[in-house]
């Protein structure tokens, strides 16, 4: 009897371990991977950032960037990912994100890349044309440095910093959504998952914990946000086959 029951146990634990890195999707749409097909990678992920002071966070710490915070959720759910590289810069452009990447001793492959760049574009009165051109090439770029996989690269729709003047500025939002619409259109057409994310910064003016201590960058609770709206995406965005 206490042989049968020690056998049980066993084979139990056998089948524990089999399954224990079986990821359930939750809120999965139509599109979603067969939750009993797919598992979380058991290697370390590489994450390369490429973008400006939103990718950065400027003026808040390492650990409140919106990739940092997103690295931390992706290992509550049994991700593994190695420190993140960045190519970003507080004031930077397409066309300078686009240099520093020709100029950065960067791997050959990542098993995630995130791009989010274009407000110094509309800030710096750069003819729309321009965004349209360097950031297609930046996408393509991302695509090529994720192992030409489009499904392994994150984008960020552009925020607005026009709400966290003490008058929101119209202006300022029609260009940052015409800037979107545009950034959408090309990251979809290159099947590429755009989250846009811009919303969050237009609760600023009723919730002033979301700004940063320098009066304009998103704080640590603002990249939160972003971060809690695209999680569940992500998490099944990097999933992979069980067999």
């Amino acid at each position: 009897m206490k042989a049968s029951i020690v056998l049980l146990m066993i084979v139990l634990f056998c089948a524990c371990n089999d399954n224990e890195n079986i990821v359930p999707v939750t809120n999965a749409s139509s599109n979603s991977p067969n939750t009993s097909s797919y598992i979380v990678p058991q290697k370390s992920l590489s994450m390369l950032a490429l973008g400006d002071s939103y990718t950065i966070g400027a003026s808040v710490l390492k650990e409140d960037r919106w990739n940092e915070q997103l690295k931390v959720e992706l290992e509550e759910r049994n991700y593994k990912l190695n420190d993140i590289q960045y190519v970003a810069r507080t004031g930077w452009t397409t066309r300078n994100l686009l240099n520093a990447i020709a100029d950065e001793n960067l791997l050959p492959k990542y098993d995630i890349v995130t791009l989010l760049i274009g407000v110094n574009n509309q800030y710096q009165r750069i003819d729309i044309e321009v965004f349209e051109k360097e950031y297609e090439e930046l996408l393509n770029l991302a695509i090529q440095y994720a192992g030409n996989d489009p499904s392994k690269v994150i984008v960020l729709s552009i925020p607005d910093y026009g709400y966290t003047y003490s008058v929101p500025s119209q202006s300022i939002s029609q260009e940052i959504n015409q800037y979107n619409n545009l950034k959408q259109s090309i990251t979809n057409r290159n099947q590429v998952v755009f989250h846009n994310i811009t919303s969050y910064t237009r609760q600023v003016q009723n919730n002033p914990s979301l700004v940063a201590s320098d009066g304009l960058h998103p704080s640590g609770n603002l990249y939160k946000l972003w971060v809690d709206d695209i999680i569940n995406k992500v998490y099944e965005q990097f999933l992979v086959p069980a067999n």
